[in-house]
């Protein structure tokens, strides 16, 4: 498969899937709140964007939650 978006949000992923893309943020593992869910590498929320990040909010709750802001490089 190749994804040809500029922005890609996967859930329930694993950190070692790892799509061409050159930015990308993830929620904190789950295997230490679930221990017996989870492997090590998996995470809940992987973000993957051809643009940089200018901030990163925090949320309700950081496994399972994430909220960027981008650089955009488009004009509308």
């Amino acid at each position: 498969m190749r994804a040809r978006a500029d922005i890609l949000v996967l859930t329930e992923t694993d950190r070692g899937i790892k799509p061409p893309y050159p930015y990308c943020f993830e929620t904190m593992p789950v295997k230490p709140v679930w221990p017996d869910l989870y492997r090590d590498t998996e995470n809940r929320v992987s973000i993957y964007s051809r643009y940089a990040c200018i901030r990163e909010y925090p949320t309700f709750d950081r496994y399972t939650a994430l909220c960027v802001n981008w650089k955009q490089n488009w004009e509308i």
